[in-house]
């Protein structure tokens, strides 16, 4: 039987949140995940799963906040809890709802690459940044990562 063919994300929900755009990225020549400039958008990696793909992690990610837009909408990441529920639609107008199974930091340089895999059962990991803000550096030192599964 072939898998379904799942049509890549346009839109994530928060809880109490409205509907924030998505859009594909890629990966920066540092090695980096892409981010679009704008923190209303977020971004799909898409050489990763895609949401309601039968295996891997779709990860979404964005800013936690900009000086010059101000606090993005995944700012209240860092309030979610488990059993929360994230909705995801898709290109085709499918929505899929996922439930937080976890929410955890992790110092920038230590994220795990198991957020990233393609196998395993399927995801959605929803990534920010979090942790103290370095001026200098114009960063934060944590990354916050959701993980959530199919509800």
């Amino acid at each position: 039987m072939t898998p379904p063919v799942v049509a890549a994300p346009v839109a994530l929900s928060l809880p109490d949140a409205t509907d924030l755009p998505v859009v594909p990225v890629g990966v920066l020549p540092s090695g980096a995940l892409q981010l679009p400039d704008r923190p209303t958008v977020l971004g799909w990696f898409a050489a990763g799963a895609a949401p309601g793909a039968q295996a891997g992690t779709a990860v979404i990610a964005g800013h936690l906040d900009s000086a010059v837009f101000g606090p993005g909408p995944l700012v209240r990441l860092s309030n979610l809890r488990v059993g929360d529920v994230l909705q995801l639609t898709d290109a085709a107008g499918v929505s899929r709802r996922f439930s937080v199974v976890s929410r955890t930091s992790y110092p920038k340089p230590a994220l795990p690459p198991e957020v990233f895999r393609r196998d395993g059962p399927p995801r959605l990991a929803v990534v920010t940044c979090g942790g103290a803000f370095d001026a200098a550096r114009r960063s934060y030192a944590d990354n916050v990562v959701v993980l959530a599964v199919p509800a």
